[in-house]
């Protein structure tokens, strides 16, 4: 991508704050606009690395939740840092990322949702990472933390691990496969793990076949 190689590296936090407006002299105060975020969390949006440690270093809230103004929309609205990092992280940069978040004290099991109707909240940060089939860092977090597999992923209580099989990520499946997961949770319709499967639109699954991987489930 000829295009991204020819862009400014935003290497330092000077470079990237007068790309992004923010004051270089307050590394904390947000940014104001619809999206009303501090620097932290476009950096994690940006995955930059070199951002994220000197932000981090400066004392930026890991807890900071993403407001969107009214009348705006936004796939990240209430997530925080790690919510989005698990989302669009990728690379070394993004794994790097994750590690400085969790080692800051961000919570990986927070719930960043919450359903007015039902009157609960879900989406943690790998309800996040499924959410975009980000498998790359889903894999990365598997391997600094043990996931809640039980903990839900949306509103109509689809678990974590369910969630990954109806998505079809063979790769993260088999790797909570490996780490314990039961995968032997019903959502509130009643659908189990290969209803949800089979019931999950084509266009949401990847092309990977995971049919074997269910068998032992049956």
């Amino acid at each position: 991508m000829p295009n991204v190689d020819r862009r400014r590296k935003l290497d330092n936090w000077t470079k990237f704050a007068k790309a992004f407006r923010l004051d270089a002299q307050k590394p904390l105060q947000r940014s104001g606009g619809a999206f009303d975020w501090t620097p932290l969390m476009w950096a994690v949006l940006s995955n930059n690395t070199r951002v994220v440690k000197y932000l981090l270093d400066h004392n930026a809230d890991v807890a900071e939740i993403a407001i969107v103004r009214k009348g705006a929309f936004c796939f990240y609205q209430d997530l925080q840092p790690l919510h989005l990092n698990m989302m669009v992280g990728h690379d070394d940069d993004g794994k790097q990322i994750f590690d400085y978040l969790l080692a800051a004290n961000s919570n990986p099991y927070k719930y960043a949702k919450r359903s007015k109707k039902l009157g609960i909240r879900y989406g943690d940060t790998i309800a996040a990472g499924l959410l975009t089939g980000n498998e790359e860092m889903i894999l990365h977090c598997c391997s600094r933390l043990r996931p809640r597999f039980w903990q839900r992923n949306d509103p109509y209580f689809v678990r974590n691990d369910v969630a990954a099989a109806a998505l079809g990520v063979y790769n993260v499946v088999c790797e909570y496969d490996r780490m314990g997961a039961k995968f032997n949770s019903t959502n509130i319709y009643g659908y189990g793990v290969l209803s949800s499967f089979i019931q999950a639109p084509s266009e949401y699954q990847r092309s990977t076949d995971i049919r074997s991987n269910f068998r032992q489930y049956q």
